[in-house]
């Protein structure tokens, strides 16, 4: 099976495999910077006079802050590591592809 944008194959541990190939190492430090970077930003909603509640998943496979406002509206933060590079690239592949495909059939 060859990798597109639109068909991209996924390896036993249920990675993409035609992304960028970084260690486990890289990606264990890459992790801890987004937790580290979400607790501060956790700190900072859950002192403000507009936070009911808040929790930061820092254990979970992707790290994110859910909070409720005093108002009652319900927020999610999130960081990127390295997927994130890897998932805007794939997107621009995306929306360049549909293009491609709309002038085609826009001139048929």
């Amino acid at each position: 099976m060859s990798a597109s944008p639109l068909n991209f194959e996924v390896n036993n541990n249920g990675n993409r495999t035609n992304g960028p190939r970084v260690s486990k190492k890289v990606r264990e430090a890459q992790k801890k910077d987004v937790v580290k970077t979400l607790r501060s930003i956790a700190k900072s909603i859950a002192s403000s006079r507009w936070c009911s509640s808040i929790e930061c998943r820092a254990k979970a496979k992707v790290p994110i802050i859910n909070f409720v406002t005093s108002f009652g509206v319900e927020g999610d933060v999130g960081c990127s590591g390295s997927m994130g590079v890897d998932t805007s690239d794939y997107s621009s592949k995306l929306v360049k592809v549909r293009r491609r495909r709309e002038a085609k059939s826009a001139t048929s």
